[in-house]
């Protein structure tokens, strides 16, 4: 009578679980849960008991999946407040190294100015090597650059800006004074010796000197045309005749005439090698109005290279040794 009883409550309680799993989604439910494994939803046989679920860490702590704890936060915070000091801190050694580069700044700073050009200074030689600065057409008055120089930061090298004339005269001993730097007028300071003895302020004739002579950079070809020299007319056609403008029309700008042709007269030769030639246009035009050029000579009288070819700071210097401007490459 017992077995029968204890049957019976069995055969209830299997028919009960199976009616809850029926009511739960059965088969269906299982079967899906088991081919998609991203379901949030656990499976629980009727007879399985759910383990205890312990504390949530995260909801504690505030972490969440994005990483967004006070704690990550505080984090990432002290990480930008460390990378804005450091990239302070590097503007800073910057500065102090440009101070160092630059040195003590002269009244002059911002009046005149290093021509930012690296050709000059990376020259291979003394002769072909040179520094262009210019003063700004904004100053109020020209500028004397008695007892200023051009100095190597790296090298120590440091020569003084002579004196000039102006004009040159050619085959003279040329008188030179101290240069006096006019708005917007620039200097080409080379550093070997002057090809003619001495510095000077270039002219409307200055071309002539390119002939003979090198320079660096090379001078500007600028001079009077010869036709304009010894115009085409009834007075010059008697003196000097035919054959002299049709050896005239061979002679190229800023060229003096060494050689001519053979069927010229006398008066023609004399004529054209004494008026094209420096000292034939400076006669003619030394008080013309443009003669004077814009650009001063400078021939700083060193045997050797002063910048160095690959990098260099050079600084020009006033008077009293203080920085009017610095050029770095």
């Amino acid at each position: 009578m017992l077995k029968y009883i204890f049957l019976g409550i069995v055969a209830f309680l299997i028919v009960g679980m199976l009616a809850l799993w029926f009511l739960q989604g059965g088969m269906q439910r299982t079967r899906d849960a088991l081919l998609d494994d991203r379901s949030a939803l656990p499976i629980f046989l009727p007879w399985f008991i759910q383990a205890p679920v312990g504390v949530d860490f995260d909801s504690v702590y505030g972490i969440s999946e994005e990483g967004d704890s006070p704690a990550y936060a505080a984090s990432a915070d002290a990480q930008a407040d460390y990378r804005a000091i450091q990239d302070q801190y590097e503007r800073l050694m910057q500065e102090a190294q440009n101070v160092r580069s630059f040195g003590d700044p002269s009244p002059h700073y911002g009046s005149v100015r290093i021509s930012a050009d690296s050709i000059g200074p990376r020259e291979a030689n003394a002769e072909a090597e040179y520094v262009v600065f210019a003063a700004s057409s904004q100053n109020s008055a020209p500028i004397d650059l008695t007892g200023w120089s051009l100095h190597s930061a790296l090298s120590g090298v440091r020569l003084f800006l002579p004196r000039a004339s102006s004009p040159f005269v050619q085959g003279s001993v040329n008188t030179v004074e101290a240069v006096r730097l006019a708005p917007g007028e620039r200097v080409v300071a080379q550093t070997g010796l002057s090809p003619v003895g001495v510095s000077f302020k270039e002219n409307m004739c200055i071309g002539y000197l390119e002939q003979y002579q090198d320079f660096s950079p090379p001078l500007l070809l600028s001079c009077p045309t010869p036709s304009s020299e010894v115009p085409f007319n009834a007075h010059n056609l008697q003196a000097y005749g035919e054959a002299c403008f049709s050896a005239l029309r061979t002679i190229s700008t800023c060229h003096f005439p060494a050689s001519l042709p053979s069927d010229i007269s006398a008066a023609c030769r004399a004529h054209l090698q004494s008026t094209l030639s420096y000292n034939g246009c400076l006669n003619r035009h030394s008080r013309s109005q443009g003669f004077a050029g814009d650009t001063w000579r400078l021939f700083l009288g060193s045997s050797d290279e002063a910048w160095r070819n690959t990098h260099d700071i050079i600084r020009l210097l006033d008077a009293d040794g203080r920085t009017v401007d610095v050029f770095t490459y």
